[in-house]
């Protein structure tokens, strides 16, 4: 396993460039852990989403004569997105914008929250003249 994602990082090189394979390496994982626990089932999605990732990439920065790299990540980038609105949406997890909206139906403001009061507490005794 370790001897093939070393070839594919040497194979991607030239087309990505090296900021760009870790995001190419790190998102399909994340996508495929989104949407199973199965260990097996992941490793099949992830393969899957890399590819097909690749493959719309590829195709599109030809077509619209932009970077293969950047488009690649893009691509991945949408399917990632799409993949978290669909687990948030699905298991009704909470999710950044849930304090909005509850924070839009109740009128209080997201982002002032109250902080805990302090007080100062005396390290001397209270005895003292």
């Amino acid at each position: 396993l370790m001897l093939l994602l070393t070839f594919a990082i040497l194979a991607s090189m030239k087309v990505l460039g090296v900021t760009l394979i870790a995001a190419a390496l790190v998102i399909p994982p994340t996508v495929a852990r989104l949407l199973t626990n199965s260990f097996k089932r992941m490793l099949t999605i992830s393969t899957t989403i890399g590819a097909a990732s690749g493959l719309v990439g590829m195709y599109l920065s030809y077509h619209l004569d932009i970077s293969s790299g950047a488009t690649i990540v893009l691509v991945n980038f949408v399917v990632f997105a799409a993949a978290y609105a669909y687990t948030a949406a699905k298991t009704n997890s909470r999710h950044p914008l849930s304090t909005l909206k509850v924070a839009r139906r109740t009128g209080a403001d997201p982002v002032a929250t109250p902080l805990p009061v302090l007080r100062e507490v005396s390290t001397l005794g209270a005895s003292q003249s």
